[in-house]
């Protein structure tokens, strides 16, 4: 979008009491208040019935593509500055995807340790992630263990204080909260079982590593990879996710999904799964 052009969103939902608000985002001049929101005309009734102005505000300005909310810009003796390039840039769908990648590529490796240490993270990685982009709210805070919800949700009230340390929930409670937000179709309980070994006996134990010997039959580790591959699917196609993913990341994660089955298909072969 051009510097100073106007786009016009109207929000309507069929069948609604509340008030019929339609509203116009104008960006603002750069270096102040980044969007300026003012009142527009009521809806006719070919509109429909419209939406409340407040619930849908925060998710308009998520959902615009405004190029220039994606170049990260400052202003220094006067002129505007574009942040380096060779800075990584990472949000909560860009780490799912690095993890799937990751996936598509691992079972190249030749080393069976690397090769069954790096499927468990990155497997695990990625369903978190997952989990995380689709059951995720507007605040970001039911995401976050007890203690930091609570915290965050104050600070929203006193921001002039320094912002308290997140802490995301763990892996089983962000799972259940998935149950419960998305219960069709439900997960099978032995997909569920084996997320909570994978969880449980080999990413804590990859992570916090003690001295140890340990022999692992490969069979054991298939299923649970593959449990992990389907949730990242179903987390990644909700509605939620998919709102935020464009055509490359789509194409992205449907590529690496193929691969990793494909390679965990070829360790399989003559493996039999547990």
């Amino acid at each position: 979008m051009v510097a100073g052009a106007r786009s016009t969103v109207g929000f309507t939902r069929l069948r609604s009491s509340a008030p019929t608000i339609r509203c116009s985002i104008v960006p603002a001049e750069p270096f102040h208040s980044p969007w300026s929101v003012r009142p527009a005309r009521r809806a006719s009734a070919d509109d429909n019935a419209g939406l409340p102005l407040f619930p849908v505000l925060a998710d308009a300005f998520i959902r615009l593509n405004v190029p220039q909310l994606a170049k990260s810009r400052c202003k220094k003796h006067g002129k505007s500055k574009r942040m380096p390039e060779n800075y990584v840039r990472f949000d909560e769908y860009e780490d799912v995807l690095a993890s799937t990648e990751l996936l598509a590529t691992v079972f190249n490796l030749k080393n069976k340790s690397a090769l069954w240490k790096w499927t468990i993270l990155a497997a695990h990685n990625g369903a978190q992630g997952a989990l995380v982009c689709a059951i995720k709210d507007t605040s970001g805070t039911n995401i976050l263990d007890k203690r930091s919800a609570i915290a965050m949700l104050g600070w929203f009230e006193k921001s002039d204080e320094d912002q308290p340390r997140q802490h995301l929930d763990r892996f089983v409670v962000l799972l259940k909260k998935y149950r419960k937000k998305y219960p069709v179709p439900s997960l099978p309980n032995q997909q569920i079982k084996n997320l909570c070994k994978l969880n449980n006996e080999f990413r804590n134990n990859f992570v916090h590593f003690i001295p140890q010997g340990w022999g692992i039959d490969e069979a054991i580790f298939l299923p649970l990879i593959e449990s992990a591959l389907d949730l990242i699917e179903a987390a990644m196609k909700q509605h939620q996710v998919e709102n935020h993913l464009n055509d490359d990341m789509r194409r992205r994660l449907d590529t690496d999904l193929a691969a990793a089955r494909s390679g965990l298909a070829a360790l399989g072969n003559g493996c039999p799964a547990t």
